[in-house]
């Protein structure tokens, strides 16, 4: 997931505009793009808490109130 993260910011930042595009649909492709990364990077930090929480729990030490 980190690979894909870093890939996405990869090609964001690598990523030229077309001559033919004009101001408006540049926004649009770049502010979708930018939204892919994050998703990327959202996805990566959920599955490393997910992780962690697990971890955490199999320890049996954590402090953490599983009554919600």
């Amino acid at each position: 997931m980190l690979d894909v993260a870093e890939r996405r910011t990869r090609l964001y930042a690598s990523a030229g505009r077309p001559v033919w595009e004009d101001d408006q649909t540049a926004r649009a492709r770049r502010d979708a793009e930018w939204d892919e990364v994050l998703e990327a990077i959202d996805m990566f930090l959920i599955a490393l808490q997910a992780k962690h929480l697990r971890e955490v729990d199999e320890a049996g030490a954590s402090g953490r109130s599983t009554n919600y």
